[in-house]
């Protein structure tokens, strides 16, 4: 089959069949199983070939045809966060990542003459390499409590929520993508608040917990308990006062003598603590250099 008969019979334009195939998804992944809907988005995207409906397949040739990547790309994001957001609503979790899972299909690298398949796979393995696939692999790993994300170092597992802003806040991503990221950073960020509230009390409770109960952060107690304390004694001031105080005495003052205030506006309600005085030295050490 030929691209210019597959566009002529279809008589779609690129917007057109972009929105047949968000629709078809939309339509299936409210009303199918989703080991269906994996096996439709397999037929359409990897395998290439016909599914339940006739528009789809022609609908792909169309943006195919159109040799726009970048199309490409956008469509392929929002089809995966149309099934994302609806899995993540329904909280099928694991079928998120089965998603991500079928990019790692072997027939994505197979030779093939037909030039049809030969853009496809191409655009398939660039879309794969590229920054948004890493944002659905980091969007899928933390839903189904995977550690294994292709970032380095284990900051990242306990700060996910914050990874996701730029993904929500951009415009230029699908509202699919930004409607659940965040959802997925808020609640994070509500679990997370959870889990340190947990830990905080029972790691200073004379009673023991039933189980163990971890650390959600990467400091340690004592680090723990100094930001406590730094949140329980607000003193003669609170904290938006002490913050609006700060900002008029340094209103009309230099950035250096700003950087120099910081550290004491920072840690004002406990100065006396011997920890805030390490923190306090490495800070003004920090500040000092020019590049900060």
């Amino acid at each position: 089959m030929e691209w210019n008969d597959d566009v002529s019979q279809s008589g779609l334009s690129l917007p057109q069949a972009q929105q047949v195939i968000y629709n078809f998804l939309l339509d299936i992944v409210k009303a199918w199983p989703p080991e269906d809907v994996l096996d439709e988005f397999r037929h359409l995207f990897i395998q290439h070939i016909d599914s339940v409906s006739s528009q789809t397949l022609p609908a792909l040739h169309v943006i195919l045809f159109s040799n726009d990547e970048v199309e490409f790309r956008n469509t392929i994001k929002r089809c995966c966060y149309i099934l994302v957001n609806n899995w993540e609503v329904a909280r099928q979790f694991d079928y998120i990542q089965a998603l991500v899972n079928l990019f790692d299909d072997p027939l994505l690298q197979r030779r093939t003459l037909s030039p049809t398949l030969k853009r496809l796979r191409h655009w398939l393995s660039n879309f794969v390499a590229c920054q948004d696939f890493q944002d659905l692999k980091l969007f899928a790993a933390r839903l189904v409590g995977d550690r294994t994300i292709n970032r380095p170092g284990e900051w990242v597992n306990r700060y996910t929520s914050y990874l996701l802003v730029p993904q929500y806040v951009n415009e230029a991503n699908p509202i699919e993508q930004r409607q659940a990221a965040r959802a997925l950073s808020h609640r994070l960020k509500d679990q997370f608040k959870f889990d340190l509230a947990m830990y905080t009390a029972y790691s200073q409770s004379a009673i023991p917990p039933r189980q163990s109960i971890k650390n959600p952060t990467a400091l340690g107690d004592s680090t723990l308990r100094l930001i406590k304390a730094m949140v329980a004694k607000r003193g003669d001031f609170s904290y938006r006062n002490l913050s609006r105080l700060f900002l008029e005495q340094t209103r009309n003052t230099s950035y250096v003598n700003f950087k120099a205030n910081l550290p004491k506006y920072l840690l004002y309600t406990v100065n006396a603590n011997p920890i805030a005085r390490q923190i306090d030295s490495h800070l003004r050490a920090k500040l000092k250099h020019p590049l900060h």
